[in-house]
């Protein structure tokens, strides 16, 4: 359940077009042609360089979504924020949306109101209108109704079998 700090108005997130895929390599590349000295650091000194206010530009991965409070922090943005939607895990609806709430939940924490921006492969999905929409209740709600009608988890039982052996043609 999202803590009301972590809420975001509907106004407060933006859904971009993916224009090319690549993580955070592009924006890295991209701010080191435009930002002399600037590049990977150890996410120890970063953390402690930002809660001093010597940074004003932070490009991570999850790591600095997790836990961390930046009272300046105005602005995230996600890039390719769907992926974890892709690879078929039954919990991918509730991750994606949960870790997305929670880096959501960075920007604007204090005084000053926080945007974000997620770039999308699909901004139709469920998890990112809920996330536009304000509506995690909603969507959990939806996925719970899915996965009783389909029988699965926690409504039913998987198993997984695993088929090995020396020679293809064998298995």
């Amino acid at each position: 359940r999202l803590r009301e700090q972590d809420r975001r108005n509907p106004q407060d997130v933006v859904l971009l077009p993916l224009v090319a895929p690549g993580g955070v390599q592009g924006p890295l590349s991209s701010v080191a042609k435009l930002v002399p000295g600037s590049g990977p650091a150890a996410i120890g000194e970063v953390l402690n360089q930002i809660t001093r206010f010597e940074i004003d530009l932070v490009i991570g991965t999850q790591i600095v979504a997790k836990g961390h409070h930046f009272p300046l922090l105005t602005l995230v943005g996600v890039v390719d924020a769907d992926l974890g939607l892709a690879g078929g895990d039954l919990r991918a609806t509730e991750r994606t949306h949960q870790l997305l709430s929670q880096v959501a939940g960075r920007a604007g924490r204090e005084q000053r109101p926080g945007r974000v921006l997620l770039q999308s492969f699909d901004p139709a999905h469920p998890v990112m209108r809920a996330l536009i929409a304000g509506d995690g209740e909603g969507l959990m709600a939806e996925e719970a109704r899915s996965r009783q009608e389909a029988v699965m988890p926690p409504f039913g039982r998987l198993a997984a079998l695993i088929v090995s052996g020396t020679h293809e043609t064998e298995v």
